[in-house]
């Protein structure tokens, strides 16, 4: 813009008003805003006489002050100060002049505005964007705090030298004293003059408790933090959430930082208030380089796994990096195939909450196991299986026991691990398959062997498996001949006059009693098969309890009902206890995978069954409607129909009992059931029906549609399910 005080003058004659209150476009600037940003003194004054505010603002809050003050016009600011302008202050920004000048580093403009202005003046609360993004919408700052965030050192040195300056004045809102503002451009000059006027800057905090170091670790100025470690800074200081500088510069990802701080004895497990280590950030935010540097500093590898977050943030960042950082996880922690087997069951686990990452936590589930089963192969080979199958882990459980209880499927099937588990299995015995098969004969047929075999006298054998495996496979024979003598076949008649249990009830008391205490003591497993024994269990304290109560409470009279319903008790005791078989049958390499198919293929048919009765039942509702009694009426009809339905009752038209309808449509599945089997007409062979002819289409109709939908559609739909489910665990018979 050229200067040209006659031709403003001209102008003015024609339109005073409309030339000092013209407004730029693009910046919403006046031309008293665009002659002071230009340094043009003269266009100033002339513009200053014809009455042009001084406080008028600009865009970004500027006003022409502001503007000359920025851009170092002394002689503006001259031509200005008849206005008194100098320590106005923006509404927008919240700064005066002075602020402007200190933060852009115009020291000469400084020193001529710390004439007319103290050096102490603070910033107001903007109402507009801020200047600074990083720092909001703080307020409170004096001059010192710009020139020192922007890093002038020139102005830092001459506001320091001025009258009332105090170099450890706190902002408003986050409570930033100068240092602070330094350390966060990463400024060591000006931290170098603050520190010279007050050592005390070093430690002090803001108003979330963080240091000059915390905040220079933050931004990852890594010549800073050495500045302030070498005056003497807490390099394991905290704010209030529990924060160290460590925290701080592994969040951010600053590695180099991180190596500094660790180096200078910065503790990698120290936690914040919620429990947090650094190496926990690093994971949350992705940052890869940082975390595999803290996993070779010290850190508690089970806590970490314990937290679920972290667990999860590891597999993100692993998916980003060829899963590297997973594998270094676990290879450098104190038992690395103890750690993947636990890995790999918490990221199954997870892949069933986490429903969008599912697929990448079942793959870091797997990546885990393989490598449990490799580091496993690779120890036995250096070492026996045996030692590293009985070591303990913290909570002083064998390895052998956590493999099982995290479902490492993969890691027993290793050859090393089954064939410590073989020589496990039979102990000292060396004897050939058909002595122990004929051991087993022995149990079941001369109990006085059985009960020699078992309890401690003297020998091994019953510490040795097999031979505890084959006593309560007898045990479960023995509860099943007693259960069929007294449900099933019993000795005496069902029917008498007294309820004092025979000896043979006794005997079962006895032995449910037994069962009960040692489920009490030692709760089973409950997986797969494992709960078909409580159900055994209960059923036969059920039974025991319905014979209990009617010799106790109820009439000889209905003895025989209740006696009945025992039986029916054992009986369905006695079915699952055959059930129960297949359990025993798990460690054989043909009937194991077969037990875990059917329990499989039966909660495959549980999901069936409650699709089915969805439909059957609203089918059968439909069929319930259909029978209902209908017909067209006559004129002669119309006259007495108030009289023959006066004495109806309450649900006079439901014809078919809605059970009996939902029965007939589920045996219809098997083909048990016809149409005129669910038409009541039919069933009670009216003389008169009681419906129109085309009613029956109808039922034919509704019966095609449940047909197709119910055997076409649904159990098409169970066979696919099943078959899918066999094909699965075929595969995989081998590990199963």
């Amino acid at each position: 813009m050229q200067e040209s005080v006659k031709v403003i003058e001209e102008l003015m004659k024609f339109d005073r008003s409309g030339v000092i209150s013209a407004r730029n476009k693009l910046t919403d600037a006046t031309p008293l805003q665009l002659a002071a940003e230009g340094g043009h003194a003269d266009v100033v004054k002339a513009l200053v006489r014809a009455g042009a505010s001084c406080t008028d603002e600009n865009k970004a809050g500027f006003t022409a002050v502001h503007l000359a003050a920025q851009n170092g016009h002394g002689q503006v600011l001259d031509a200005l100060k008849s206005t008194n302008s100098l320590r106005i202050t923006s509404k927008k920004l919240g700064l005066t002049p002075l602020h402007v000048a200190a933060y852009y580093g115009q020291a000469d403009t400084v020193r001529e505005l710390l004439t007319s202005v103290p050096a102490t003046v603070k910033s107001e609360p903007p109402t507009g964007q801020s200047l600074f993004g990083e720092l909001g919408a703080e307020s409170g700052m004096t001059p010192l705090h710009l020139a020192a965030f922007s890093g002038n050192e020139n102005v830092v040195r001459l506001l320091l030298n001025s009258a009332g300056v105090q170099v450890e004045a706190a902002t408003t809102e986050n409570g930033y004293n100068p240092l602070h503002l330094a350390c966060f451009g990463g400024h060591m000059s000006v931290v170098g003059l603050l520190l010279s006027r007050s050592a005390e800057l070093l430690q002090s905090t803001d108003r979330h408790g963080r240091t000059g170091l915390h905040i220079a670790s933050m931004h990852g100025h890594i010549q800073m933090v050495e500045i302030l470690l070498g005056q003497g800074a807490e390099i394991n200081a905290t704010d209030k959430n529990g924060w160290t500088s460590l925290h701080c510069a592994a969040k951010a990802g600053h590695l180099e930082v991180v190596k500094l701080l660790c180096e200078a004895g910065a503790s990698p497990k120290s936690e914040t208030n919620y429990g947090c280590a650094a190496i926990w950030f690093a994971a949350s935010e992705g940052h890869n380089d940082v975390l595999r540097y803290l996993m070779n500093k010290e850190h508690d590898t089970y806590s970490l796994m314990e937290d679920k977050r972290f667990v999860y943030n590891l597999m993100v960042v692993s998916k980003n990096h060829n899963n590297k950082p997973i594998q270094e996880f676990v290879l450098v922690s104190p038992a690395p195939v103890d750690t993947a087997a636990k890995l790999s069951n918490i990221y199954i686990n997870l892949s069933t909450k986490e429903k969008e990452r599912a697929k990448d936590l079942v793959a870091a589930g797997k990546q885990c196991e393989a490598m449990a089963t490799e580091l496993l192969a690779l120890a036995a080979g250096s070492d026996s299986a045996g030692k590293i199958l009985q070591a303990t882990d913290r909570r002083n459980v064998e390895f052998l026991d956590v493999l099982i209880e995290n479902e490492q499927k993969e890691v027993i099937a290793h050859t090393v691990v089954q064939r410590y588990l073989q020589e496990l299995w039979r102990g000292s015995l060396t004897w050939a398959s058909w002595k122990i098969l004929l051991l087993l004969v022995a149990f079941i047929v001369c109990p006085p062997v059985w009960i020699g075999f078992t309890f401690p006298m003297g020998h091994k054998f019953n510490k040795v498996p097999i031979i505890k495996f084959m006593s309560y496979l007898t045990s479960h024979i023995y509860l099943m001949i007693h259960l069929s003598i007294v449900g099933i076949t019993p000795i005496y008649p069902v029917l008498r006059l007294s309820l004092v249990p025979y000896w043979y009830e006794i005997g079962l008391l006895i032995w449910l009693s037994g069962l009960l205490l040692f489920e009490l003591t030692n709760p089973s497993d409950k997986s797969g098969l494992g709960s078909i024994k409580l159900l055994v269990l209960l059923l036969g304290m059920a039974g025991v309890g319905v014979h209990v109560a009617a010799f106790v409470f109820v009439s000889k009279l209905y003895w025989p009902t209740l006696i009945y319903c025992r039986n029916q008790c054992f009986a369905l005791a006695f079915l699952l206890a055959c059930v129960q078989i297949l359990d025993f049958l798990s460690f054989h390499h043909l009937f194991g995978p077969w037990a875990i198919i059917i329990g499989d293929l039966l909660k495959d048919l549980a999901r069936f069954l409650a699709v089915l009765a969805i439909f059957v039942f609203g089918f059968s509702m439909h069929i319930v409607a259909l029978n209902q009694s209908f017909a067209n009426l006559k004129p002669e009809d119309l006259r007495g129909f108030e009289k023959r339905n006066r004495n109806r009752g309450y649900f006079s038209d439901v014809r078919m009992h809605p059970i009996t309808s939902f029965e007939l449509l589920f045996f219809a599945v098997f083909g048990q059931t016809t149409t005129e089997q669910t038409q009541v007409d039919k069933i009670q062979n009216v003389a008169e029906p009681t419906q129109p002819y085309w009613v029956e289409y109808l039922f034919k109709i509704v019966f095609g549609i449940y047909m197709l939908v119910s055997v076409v559609v649904l159990i098409n739909l169970l066979i696919a399910m099943m078959s899918d489910t066999y094909q699965r665990f075929q595969a995989q018979s081998d590990i199963e």
